[in-house]
C-alpha cells in the first residue's frame, strides 16, 4: 500500500448500520409496549427489557462519540501537518498566510467544511469540537476510553475541559486522573462542581489569572429565535451579574408593591368615590394580604431564576384617575420590561462623565422588510411576515409601528417567478450595489454559514486581478474566514446565475446555495412548486450544504448559551474592521 493512500479509505457512500440493530430495538420495544397486559408480571418484563435496551442505546451512543472524538482529533492533527509543511515551502514566509498559526487555522476550516456538509453543520462549531477532540484524545486518552464504555458521557468530558482550561497540563492531568472516578458515580452538574472546585483549590494563581483574563473577555450577543423573539446574552463577572439580577428583582417586586397600594387606595374608596364600609374594607383587606403573601413567595423563589413557574402570579392592580385598572404582568415579565427600559432609556455613567457629555445618545439602527401587500392589507394565513435584517420574523404591529416612524423607504424590485432581489466598475462596490448583494444574499454564501452579509466581505467571483467585473453577477456576500478559505484553501466558487452559488470543496464535492427570497413568487399552472431553502445545499444528501447555522454571527455557537472560553475556538472569526485581503 502506498503511504499516499490511508489504510482502508472508504467511499463517498454513507455507511448504513447494522441491519438487525435498529429495526430490531424498534420493532422488540413496539411489541412490548403494544401487549403489555397491565400485570405486575408483565409490567415489570417490559420494564426490565426497556432498561436494557435503553442501556444498549447508551453503550453505542458512547462508541460513536469516542469515534467522533478520534475523527475530528485526526482532521486536527492532519491540519497541524498541513500547516507545517506549508511553512516549510515557505521560509521566507512570502504568501499572505505569512503566519504559521494562521495557516493551520484555515486548514482546519477547509477540513472542517469538508465534514460539514456530511452532517449539516457549521465549519466554525466543528473546529470548536475539533479542538476540544483533540486535546481529550491527546490529554486524557482514559476519558475519551470511558466514553466509548459508556462510564461518563460525552458532556462529562466537556465539564473536564471547562473547567481546567485554565491549569497547567500537569495539574490538568493530575486533577483529570481523580475527576474521572468522580464523575463516573455522579451527574454532569455534580461534576462541574467537582472540576471547578478541585481547579480553584489546586491552582490559586492560575484560577486568578483565568478570572482576569475571562474578565476581558465579557461580552454581549443576541439570538434571534422564533415568533419574533430573541435571547440576549451578556457574558460577565459574576458579581456584575448577580448584581443585576438582584436589582431587577428588587425593582420589579417594589413596582408590584406600589401597585398593589395603588389598587388597595382605590378599593377603599371605591371606583366612585364613595368610601366601603367598614365591614367591606377588613375583607378586602384580608384578601389582598393573602394575595400579597402569595406574591412575596413567588418573589422569593424566582430570585435564583430568570424565568421560574413560581413567578406565574401576575401584578396587582395599577389606578388610573378614578378606576382600577389591571396590571396582569408576572414578576419575570415585570424584570425583563425594566430590564429593557433600563438599557433602552438610561445614560451610562461612562457616558455622562466622558468628554462628550450632553451630546447626542448614540440609537440603533435596524433594517426592517415589510412586504408592501402585507402592509396594506394586514397579516393573514399564507402571508409574507415582517423580517428584521431579512433574516428573522418580527411581529407585524411592532414592524408597522417602526414603518411609521421610518425616516425613509427603500424600494426593492424582486423577480415575479423566483422572488430573488434583482436590482437595487470599480474595485470597490457602490453603495446601492453593496446594499443589492447584501439583501439579495442575507447570509454568508458559504454552505451552512449564516453570518449576516452585512457583516460579511463581498467576494469577487472571478478575482477582479483576473478580469472579473465588480458587478451583482460577479459579487457574493463571504464573510472574512470563508472569503479567504476560498482564495488560499483549494474551494471553488461558481456563479451559476441568479445568485446561485455552486461550491467545490478541495476534494471534489459540490453543494449549492441559492438566495433568499424577498417576495411573491409565482408559478406556471401545473409546476410543482418547491420553495429554495435560503443558503442551503440541493445536490445529493451527503453532498449538500447545511440549512441555518445556531452560530448566527452575533450569538452563541452550536445552539448553546455562552459559557466563557472553554472549547472556543482559538481561530476567532475576524471582524472585518482592517487587514482587508489583497483579491
Amino acid at each position: 500500500m502506498s503511504e499516499n493512500e490511508p489504510p482502508n479509505t472508504p467511499d463517498d457512500s454513507p455507511h448504513e448500520p447494522h441491519p438487525d440493530t435498529y429495526t430490531h430495538h424498534r420493532d422488540r420495544l413496539t411489541e412490548a409496549t403494544t401487549t403489555c397486559t397491565g400485570s405486575e408480571e408483565s409490567t415489570t418484563a417490559r420494564s426490565r427489557l426497556i432498561r436494557d435496551t435503553y442501556k444498549t442505546a447508551q453503550l453505542m451512543l458512547g462508541q460513536a462519540d469516542a469515534i467522533t472524538l478520534h475523527t475530528l482529533a485526526a482532521a486536527y492533527q492532519l491540519a497541524d501537518t498541513l500547516a507545517t509543511a506549508d511553512a516549510a515551502g515557505d521560509p521566507d514566509g512570502h504568501t499572505f498566510l505569512h503566519d504559521r498559526d494562521r495557516r493551520f487555522a484555515w486548514q482546519l476550516r477547509s477540513l472542517m467544511g469538508e465534514l460539514s456538509l456530511v452532517i449539516r453543520d457549521t465549519d466554525t462549531a466543528l473546529r470548536n469540537r475539533a479542538h476540544d477532540a483533540h486535546t481529550l484524545v491527546t490529554c486524557y486518552p482514559e476519558w475519551v476510553d470511558a466514553i466509548a464504555e459508556a462510564r461518563i458521557t460525552l458532556r462529562h468530558a466537556r465539564e473536564l475541559l471547562r473547567g481546567v482550561s485554565a491549569l497547567h497540563l500537569s495539574d490538568a492531568v493530575a486533577l483529570a486522573e481523580r475527576a474521572l472516578r468522580y464523575a463516573a458515580s455522579h451527574a454532569v452538574h455534580e461534576t462541574r462542581k467537582y472540576v471547578d472546585r478541585e481547579a480553584a483549590k489546586l491552582a490559586a494563581e492560575d484560577f486568578e489569572a483565568a478570572h482576569a483574563r475571562e474578565r476581558a473577555a465579557r461580552y454581549v450577543s443576541v439570538r434571534p429565535e422564533a415568533y419574533g423573539m430573541a435571547t440576549l446574552f451578556a457574558y460577565l463577572p459574576l458579581e456584575q451579574a448577580t448584581a443585576i439580577h438582584e436589582i431587577l428583582t428588587r425593582q420589579a417586586r417594589a413596582l408590584r408593591e406600589d401597585q398593589q397600594r395603588d389598587a388597595d387606595a382605590a378599593r377603599a374608596t371605591g371606583a366612585d368615590g364613595v368610601g366601603l364600609d367598614s365591614a367591606a374594607r377588613a375583607d378586602t383587606a384580608r384578601a389582598d394580604t393573602a394575595r400579597a403573601d402569595a406574591a412575596g413567595s413567588a418573589d422569593g423563589a424566582a430570585t435564583a431564576d430568570s424565568a421560574p413557574a413560581a413567578d406565574s402570579a401576575p401584578a396587582a392592580s395599577g389606578v388610573t384617575g378614578d378606576t382600577v385598572a389591571p396590571d396582569t404582568r408576572t414578576t419575570a415579565q415585570l424584570k425583563a420590561d425594566i430590564f429593557a427600559e433600563t438599557l433602552l432609556t438610561a445614560t451610562p455613567e461612562s457616558i455622562l462623565t466622558s468628554p462628550t457629555a450632553g451630546a447626542a445618545r448614540i440609537t440603533a439602527t435596524v433594517n426592517i422588510t415589510i412586504p408592501v401587500l402585507t402592509l396594506l392589507e394586514g397579516r393573514v394565513d399564507g402571508s409574507d411576515p415582517a423580517l428584521l435584517d431579512g433574516i428573522a420574523p418580527i411581529g407585524f404591529d411592532t414592524a408597522r409601528q417602526l414603518a411609521a416612524s421610518a425616516p425613509g423607504w427603500q424600494r426593492i424590485l424582486t423577480h415575479p417567478i423566483t422572488g430573488h432581489a434583482v436590482s437595487v466598475d470599480t474595485y470597490t462596490p457602490s453603495a446601492s450595489l453593496r446594499r443589492f448583494v447584501q439583501i439579495r444574499d442575507t447570509t454568508c454564501r458559504h454552505p451552512g454559514c449564516a453570518r449576516p452579509a452585512t457583516a460579511s466581505d463581498l467576494d469577487h467571483t472571478i478575482p477582479y486581478v483576473d478580469g472579473g467585473a465588480t458587478s451583482q453577477s460577479n459579487l457574493a456576500a463571504l464573510c472574512r474566514p470563508h472569503h479567504v478559505q476560498k482564495h488560499h484553501a483549494g474551494w471553488g466558487v461558481r456563479h451559476v446565475g441568479r445568485g446561485v452559488f455552486e461550491f467545490t470543496t478541495p476534494l471534489g464535492h459540490t453543494t449549492v446555495t441559492e438566495p433568499a427570497t424577498h417576495g411573491p413568487r409565482f408559478h406556471p399552472t401545473g409546476e410543482r412548486v418547491d420553495g429554495p431553502a435560503t443558503n442551503s445545499g440541493s445536490g445529493p444528501a451527503e453532498n449538500s450544504g447545511s440549512g441555518p447555522a445556531e452560530n448566527s454571527g452575533s450569538g452563541p455557537a452550536d445552539g448553546e448559551a455562552p459559557t466563557g472560553s472553554a472549547g472556543q475556538d482559538r481561530d476567532a472569526d475576524h471582524d472585518g474592521s482592517d487587514d482587508q485581503p489583497p483579491f
